[in-house]
């Protein structure tokens, strides 16, 4: 007997000690299996959380003629004879596969288990399904410093991407989902599919450059394309690509970057300077993971010790570049200070590959992500010429230790900006997404340690659309911060104003009852009616819709998220410009 099987005998057996719902929280939701409840009339009774992630809500979904309509021709016919079987024979069936597909073309393959269950004197039809895709997660995790480049992506808009040319699996990171306009739970990338996201008048730059790069391995550099997603919004992007060789030489990957340049050319064009910067100075630098092996190493360190990345990479360098005479104390002091996550710069006897001594001025910095020290960067220098000049030696110390320690605060400060700016909505200055989850998780469980109430307002501009067509881009993006402006302004110290995407804000007001976040949501419909867009001599309204939830801290993040955007979704049903609770 299969998992799902096994699954279906335990919703049988624990009928008489949970309800429906009940069952689908303790089991199935642990499972990553979908579940559907049908009554004795073929009504709908419950759908799990899962269906949400597929667009799919007991509104689309109320009968089971509801689930034959998204069935493919053959699959209705199969589940329909499947149902039949199930209410003459009552009893337990063999699996089988279904398609579905979506008013948005997207399909989904299904296994899907039938079962009846009487419950309180009443009888219900429960379908269980599986779902046979999986997220491709793991292309490039054994390459750290490709986790660098993901983490610096959400702030940079840079995106890699990768294409196994045996398999021909296509993997995208999360910002190419974002760069393209696609969720990842609704495209699977595919090498002649992506073409199309692309303006006509740049598919063939794009189709040429991979064209290439799989006959003849050449690369291409820093492409412009233009972007067009489902909404007709068109993006500016940069792309690179590179490929990759096995032993006999042939070609086996294909990998790059994307870039989203939109309205961003000059800060595209400073980040490459400062990349180059970074690679062509003088003085050799190391990024190493949290453990110390080695992940990086720029040209300069290659030229001073001899040794390449390709032989250092995965090593700590310790073991590699000290020697019979590297003073002791010295190391002790380097381990001491890097065990306890501090900054160091100290002078070194180091050897190079040959054997030749030399001095090194070293300086390292622990990078904190979280809380917790996730890489470590060094600096490199060799003094040797200067410690062999006595009579330099006090003022080429000071000004060398002036230097680094400048360098080392700099580091410090440029990493604790972008871990703001990883946080923060660069236009509207909201706090985003990155931040949400962790912060609802913390505030609904303080909720339930004092015994009382969390409130939830998500809410959008209604016809924002026509705002961007009417006036332009620019009128909307100014509208967006003037909203961000009066949200921040009617809202508390306590409370968080989220971005979550275009038009959409939440905002999460611990402390709070129903009414009093009532009375809130009141005031900033009222403020928003009342408050006027100046842009090129034109005055610009707009209203927003409200969705509104209150509870006690016992609802998941998950589902507090799903209830609150649902009640946002039944106030732009019934006329906008409301709230809903």
């Amino acid at each position: 007997m299969s998992i799902l099987n096994h699954i279906v005998v335990i919703l049988f057996i624990c009928r008489e000690l949970m309800d429906i719902k009940d069952i689908n929280i303790a089991l199935l939701e642990k499972c990553n299996f979908l579940l559907m409840v049908f009554d004795n009339h073929d009504q709908l009774s419950y759908l799990s959380d899962g269906w949400s992630e597929l667009n799919i809500t007991t509104k689309n979904m109320p009968t089971i003629e509801s689930l034959y309509a998204c069935c493919t021709t053959q699959s209705k016919t199969l589940l329909q004879q499947q149902i039949l079987a199930l209410k003459s024979q009552h009893n337990e069936l063999d699996q089988f596969d279904i398609e579905l597909t979506f008013a948005t073309d997207y399909s989904i393959k299904l296994n899907c288990c039938l079962h009846n269950v009487d419950q309180n004197q009443h009888q219900y039809m429960v379908l269980v399904f599986n779902q046979h895709f999986s997220q491709v997660s793991s292309v490039i995790k054994n390459n750290e410093l490709q986790t660098i480049i993901e983490n610096a992506g959400e702030v940079l808009k840079v995106g890699y991407w990768q294409l196994d040319c045996n398999s021909n699996q296509l993997f995208w990171t999360d910002e190419i989902y974002t760069i393209h306009g696609v969720a990842p739970s609704r495209y699977s990338p595919q090498l002649d599919t992506a073409i199309n996201f692309y303006h006509a008048d740049d598919k063939p730059k794009i189709a040429s450059a991979v064209e290439n790069a799989l006959l003849t391995g050449q690369e291409w550099s820093c492409i412009k394309l233009r972007v067009v997603d489902d909404d007709q919004q068109e993006r500016t992007v940069i792309s690179s690509g590179n490929v990759s060789r096995n032993k006999n030489g042939e070609i086996t990957k294909l990998y790059g970057i994307f870039q989203d340049i939109t309205g961003s050319e000059k800060i595209a064009l400073e980040r490459d300077f400062l990349v180059t910067a970074l690679k062509e100075t003088t003085v050799g630098m190391v990024i190493a993971d949290k453990n110390k092996h080695v992940i990086w190493v720029n040209g300069s360190f290659e030229k001073m010790t001899g040794y390449s990345l390709f032989e250092v990479e995965g090593k700590k360098l310790g073991s590699i570049l000290q020697g019979e005479n590297t003073d002791l104390k010295t190391i002790a002091k380097l381990k001491t200070h890097l065990k306890k996550g501090l900054p160091i710069s100290t002078r070194i006897l180091n050897y190079t590959k040959s054997g030749e001594p030399y001095w090194n001025e070293l300086a390292i910095s622990p990078i904190y992500r979280d809380g917790k020290i996730a890489y470590y960067f060094a600096v490199q220098n060799d003094v040797s010429k200067e410690i062999n000049i006595e009579h330099k030696l006090i003022a080429l110390n000071t000004s060398l230790e002036q230097r680094i320690q400048a360098r080392t605060q700099e580091l410090f400060t440029l990493n604790k900006e972008l871990e703001k700016q990883a946080n923060v909505d660069p236009l509207t200055g909201c706090l985003n997404r990155r931040t949400l989850y962790r912060f609802l998780t913390d505030e609904l469980l303080k909720t339930q340690d004092e015994n009382t109430y969390i409130s939830l307002l998500m809410l959008d501009i209604d016809h924002f659309k026509a705002i961007n067509d009417n006036y332009g881009h620019e009128a909307g993006d100014k509208g967006l911060k003037e909203l961000a402006n009066i949200l921040h302004g009617l809202t508390r110290k306590n409370d968080a104003v989220f971005r979550l995407g275009g038009e959409e804000f939440l905002i999460i007001m611990p402390n709070t009852n129903k009414a009093e976040a009532k009375q809130a949501a009141e005031r900033i419909k009222n403020a928003v009616n009342e408050h006027k867009v100046y842009y090129r001599n034109k005055n610009i309204s707009f209203t927003v819709s409200i969705g509104l939830l209150t509870h006690d801290g016992t609802i998941s993040l998950q589902s507090s998220l799903k209830y609150v955007d649902d009640y946002l979704y039944e106030a732009k049903t019934k006329g906008r410009n409301r709230i809903v609770d």
